[in-house]
């Protein structure tokens, strides 16, 4: 496979049920892919670019000579990391809180190594043939319903953010009605702004990711066409 394509994956490992949910929710709206291993097993890590693991895991197994350069591991349900875990860069306790998650996770990832990222097109067409296969004229209608919709969230966003108030549910109805529809670019800014404050920034990046994924869509439909 193509280092280019390849999925950004999160082992996750002894984490509870109800965080697990939590955790499973905020990664994959970033992007991630998630493994979850039972309490019992230590796989190896170096497949990952995090570990995230309760307290009942057992230590995942690290590349000899385990150090900074080792894979970074977020431990949940403790205070402080144990001395002998060079691996751990940051420690929550539960239950963990949305935001706090999502900052820690950005602040790891971000201080390690960049790692390729997967494929850039802006709509995951495989998650939207999940829906309507390769039909030009389904395509066309629910694209053109996600991008009014989408639009219609933004314009509220950007007044919102004009005037100082509270937008992360508008953000959040942006998030669900982007993933839902493969926008996947989209999503990640629209939860980033959920989760930190819709701002005339990022209200502006929305737009451009918009206008992205649209330019995109009409391009792939317009190739659908001549091949029906």
């Amino acid at each position: 496979m193509d280092a280019s394509t390849e999925p950004r994956r999160i082992l996750m490992t002894g984490v509870t049920s109800s965080t697990r949910r939590l955790v499973r929710h905020v990664l994959q709206s970033l992007g991630y892919q998630v493994d979850e291993a039972a309490d019992d097993v230590a796989p190896g890590a170096a497949a990952y670019l995090l570990v995230i693991a309760g307290t009942r895991a057992r230590r995942a197994e690290q590349p000899p000579g385990a150090g900074e350069g080792t894979v970074p591991t977020i431990l949940v349900g403790v205070a402080t990391a144990p001395p002998d875990r060079p691996e751990v860069r940051a420690c929550l306790l539960e239950p963990l809180e949305f935001g706090t998650f999502l900052a820690t996770v950005r602040a790891v990832l971000d201080a390690e190594p960049a790692h390729p990222r997967p494929d850039g097109d802006p709509v995951d067409l495989t998650r939207l043939r999940e829906f309507v296969g390769d039909d030009p004229d389904l395509s066309e209608e629910l694209s053109v319903l996600y991008f009014a919709t989408a639009r219609h969230y933004l314009a509220e966003m950007g007044r919102a953010a004009r005037d100082g108030a509270d937008a992360s549910r508008i953000a959040h109805s942006l998030k669900g009605a982007s993933a839902s529809f493969g926008a996947r670019e989209v999503a990640v800014l629209a939860l980033d702004a959920e989760a930190q404050a819709v701002t005339p920034e990022r209200v502006a990046a929305l737009a451009v990711a918009l206008d992205r994924a649209q330019a995109f869509m009409t391009t792939h439909l317009a190739a659908l066409r001549r091949r029906g």
